[in-house]
């Protein structure tokens, strides 16, 4: 259980829950709990939902909280509400408790990302250098609106059924392929990856190595 602050009464996120600081390509369900205090009783407990990690103190002429106790009682054992993120973007939980000796605390949740977009991929090209080296470049770079590039790799075969397979710590657009075969037909396909998961894949493209002495 992440508790966000002990010295008060809390709500906590709690499993199943996703990882907070996360991104994710699908909607997510996050479990609160409330937290009375030791002796003490929960009066109020009120969550919004917003796209800022900051946010004013509650007020509550501000119609956009929502009050916990329409989908959890306050102060039950086992008391839980859960709520679905599914909005594009990040997403913070803000919450906002009172006990029965009007002490208030308020704070948040870390983010829930939710990505849903793929990266995007200029276009690959493949040229032969010499009998054992090709080149290789995409243009322009990668892009991703969401949560980030988090791989990048290039992959080739010598066959159009074949399997593909890593060039092994590559992680950039341009680079030249060395130690090939000459005079042999290879396969290239770029594919990049967002923190939240989504796999974009380039084209295939494909350049033949030079004869021996070419």
């Amino acid at each position: 259980v992440y508790k966000l602050n002990t010295d008060k009464q809390t709500i906590s996120v709690i499993p199943p829950s996703p990882d907070q600081n996360s991104a994710y390509n699908t909607h997510q369900t996050v479990t609160l709990k409330l937290n009375p205090a030791s002796g003490k009783t929960i009066s109020e407990a009120w969550y919004k939902v917003t796209s800022t990690a900051t946010e004013a103190a509650y007020n509550n002429t501000d119609l956009t909280w929502r009050d916990f106790i329409s989908i959890s009682d306050y102060n039950a054992a086992t008391s839980s509400a859960s709520l679905t993120i599914s909005t594009e973007g990040k997403s913070y939980i803000h919450w906002y408790i009172k006990d029965s000796a009007n002490i208030e605390n308020q704070d948040k949740t870390g983010y829930f990302e939710i990505d849903t977009i793929a990266p995007v991929i200029g276009t690959p090209t493949a040229t032969a250098q010499s009998s054992s080296a090709i080149s290789l470049n995409i243009t322009p770079a990668s892009t991703d609106s969401g949560s980030g590039i988090s791989a990048k790799k290039w992959q080739y075969k010598t066959s159009p059924s074949g399997t593909f397979t890593d060039i092994t710590g590559v992680t950039t657009e341009s680079y030249t392929h060395s130690g090939l075969v000459s005079g042999t037909i290879y396969y290239y396909k770029f594919v990049t990856t967002d923190f939240a998961g989504n796999k974009t894949e380039s084209p295939v493209v494909s350049a033949t190595t030079n004869s021996e002495g070419g």
